[in-house]
């Protein structure tokens, strides 16, 4: 579930239906225009105010030694440790071992579409592709297993060529990783603490980063303002639009 409660986001849903039938009547193009100025608005502010909520809830987690873990939201630092080093991932463009990769092309191409093949994502509009595979992060007290599906990667280091940005993460890098953690259900019947815990992705409104900065698990209040402002400016021009549309009306 999303910032705004079900309820909320359906009443406001009804309103926009309702006001953008009522201005299609008026006038069917820029009905169409306004009602599109709405929803786009109301989107933006709803993914601006999760992201705030995020780096709200990210901030005010403590990092932990991984022996004291327990179940729920927690944040970890440690270096990754790779669960079998025979399987560990070739970044397409560079061919360097890794347990994540990202190739972004600056530039995207068109039709926007998100194509998920197992633990391999393609996005068509900003042209990227990543694929993520478990590893561990250890400290001095232990070490908990990491699916980095889904996970917001936020690296210093990254690799260039010419119109190619390359994001890795290697062996031996130290990172933070902030996430849920929950019981691992492959975990050994006789594992205890956190041996039987793993660190994922869990609900929407949950925060899953991995960053070598724990103040970079926090970046999404930057991109919430700019999401909020920028539907306030399309809600605000849809109304100024309707008025003077109802004025000339009437």
């Amino acid at each position: 579930m999303g910032p705004l409660s079900l309820s909320v986001s359906s009443f406001i849903a009804l309103v926009i239906l309702v006001l953008g039938a009522y201005l299609y009547s008026i006038h069917p193009s820029m009905g169409i225009v306004i009602g599109l100025l709405l929803l786009f608005g109301y989107a933006m502010i709803s993914n601006g105010i999760h992201a705030l909520q995020i780096s709200r809830t990210t901030e005010n987690t403590i990092t932990s030694k991984i022996r004291s873990l327990a179940v729920g939201l927690v944040e970890v630092q440690g270096k990754v440790i790779p669960v079998d080093p025979a399987l560990l991932l070739r970044s397409p463009q560079t061919q360097t071992p890794c347990v994540y990769f990202k190739n972004y092309v600056r530039g995207g191409i068109f039709p926007w579409y998100v194509m998920i093949e197992g633990d391999r994502v393609i996005n068509s509009y900003s042209n990227y592709e990543m694929k993520g595979i478990p590893f561990y992060i250890e400290d001095d007290t232990g070490k908990i297993l990491i699916d980095p599906f889904l996970a917001d990667i936020n690296l210093n280091s990254k690799e260039y060529d010419t119109e190619k940005e390359h994001i890795v993460l290697r062996p031996g890098s130290t990172v933070y990783v902030s996430g849920v953690a929950i019981p691992n259900p492959d975990a050994p019947s006789d594992a205890v603490g956190n041996e039987r815990l793993m660190i994922k992705k869990g609900h929407y409104d949950d925060p899953f980063s991995i960053s070598e900065n724990s103040k970079l698990a926090g970046r999404s209040s930057f991109m919430g303002l700019p999401f909020i402002l920028a539907g306030l400016t399309l809600i605000f021009a849809a109304i100024i639009i309707g008025f003077q549309l109802y004025s000339i009306q009437f």
